[in-house]
């Protein structure tokens, strides 16, 4: 599923400041995504792209855990040499 279409079928309970800030980091990673890849000139940017949507996902990993009564999910690392092999759990 694009991460677009996860955040808009995302419904959680927002009350608790760090769930509302972890929200608000998925949708700012999201939006400056969407910002990079407009501007794109090569694979650099889109692997820029790639990092940004997979920081909004852990964001949104850990406050949709947090909202279910769960503990904060640590953000998984990328690889740091080629952010598209990443070296991650499986989802």
């Amino acid at each position: 599923m694009a991460f677009g279409e996860l955040l808009d079928r995302t419904d959680v309970d927002a009350s608790a400041p760090r769930v509302r800030a972890l929200l608000t980091e998925a949708l700012d990673a999201y939006q400056a995504a969407g910002k990079v890849l407009d501007a794109a000139r090569g694979l650099p940017d889109l692997a820029g792209v790639l990092v940004l949507v997979d920081r909004g996902r852990d964001a949104l990993e850990s406050a949709r855990s947090l909202a279910g009564g769960g503990r904060e999910i640590p953000a998984s690392p990328l690889c740091f040499f080629n952010p598209c092999t990443a070296t991650r759990r499986s989802r």
